[in-house]
């Protein structure tokens, strides 16, 4: 039977380490991980995750901005930005946010930014 999530945050089971605010896809097993380099993922996870437990994730579809974390380059506020490998927001060819702050390129600082 068929669920709807009216809130826009939802729980999976990591599928290996996950750390707080990449961004995550939904596997074929319904398991999540972290989103490949050029792909858009389904959302945020909210926590660090280990290996098979639980984390919420902040689905793309869900009201207001996210937080999410940048590894490799800094960023610029109003730029456009993609997923790079591990789930961290970078520059690449895809881009799917636009970074509303400007950061360092330290991996894992935390930026806000909204789902183009």
């Amino acid at each position: 039977m068929a669920s709807q999530n009216d809130n826009g945050f939802k729980s999976f089971i990591a599928s290996g380490a996950l750390t707080a605010f990449t961004v995550v896809s939904v596997q074929a097993d319904g398991t999540i991980k972290a989103a490949a380099n050029n792909t858009r993922g389904n959302g945020v996870i909210q926590e660090d995750a280990a290996d098979a437990n639980y984390g919420s994730v902040k689905l793309w579809s869900a009201p207001g901005t996210h937080q999410v974390a940048i590894s490799g380059s800094a960023v610029t506020a109003a730029t456009t930005y993609g997923v790079i490998t591990g789930g961290y927001m970078g520059v690449v060819t895809l881009n799917y946010f636009t970074s509303l702050e400007t950061a360092a390129d330290a991996d894992g600082t935390v930026v806000e930014a909204v789902v183009n």
